[in-house]
């Protein structure tokens, strides 16, 4: 097992590994031992939504593209899944039988505002990427590049 001691001041603080294994596992076959080793990480749900953003943006970091069209691109991304999860929102309060009318309706019109709200600032984060790309005066493969990758 693995262990850190976060505790300890920046210079103390440790690794520990412990062995707490008696025998090597048997294989399968039961001819020779097979040494089994496990980590098991366990990551918070602030960190799990950091490694699944960072995973998810990973072509944009390794396109070359300047560090201004990369934000833009990672803006549009991050606001065109706002919209498909406002947008699955909307279906499911429209598809619930459970709320009466005028719920629904207030509902539906919360979620409206809030789905064109993301529209526009969609808007603007993609004026903003051709801003930047005519600004940094990119190369033609960098446009060609960029607008795949503001596609996706």
């Amino acid at each position: 097992m693995l262990t850190f001691d976060p505790l300890g001041t920046r210079t103390s603080a440790q690794w520990q590994i412990h062995d707490n294994t008696t025998e090597p596992a048997s294989s399968n076959d039961g001819t020779e031992p097979v040494a089994s080793a496990a980590v098991h990480v366990t990551l918070s749900g602030a960190g799990l939504t950091r490694a699944a953003a960072e995973s998810n943006n990973q072509d944009i970091e390794d396109s070359g593209l300047p560090d201004g069209v990369q934000q833009a691109l990672k803006m549009i991304r991050a606001l065109k899944k706002q919209l498909e999860e406002k947008r699955a929102e909307l279906q499911a309060v429209m598809n619930d039988q459970h709320l009466d009318p005028q719920q629904r309706q207030a509902r539906v019109a919360a979620l409206q505002n809030a789905i064109a709200g993301l529209n526009a600032a969609l808007v603007s984060a993609n004026v903003s990427l051709a801003k930047a790309m005519k600004d940094l005066d990119l190369s033609p493969e960098q446009v060609l590049k960029a607008g795949t990758l503001a596609a996706r």
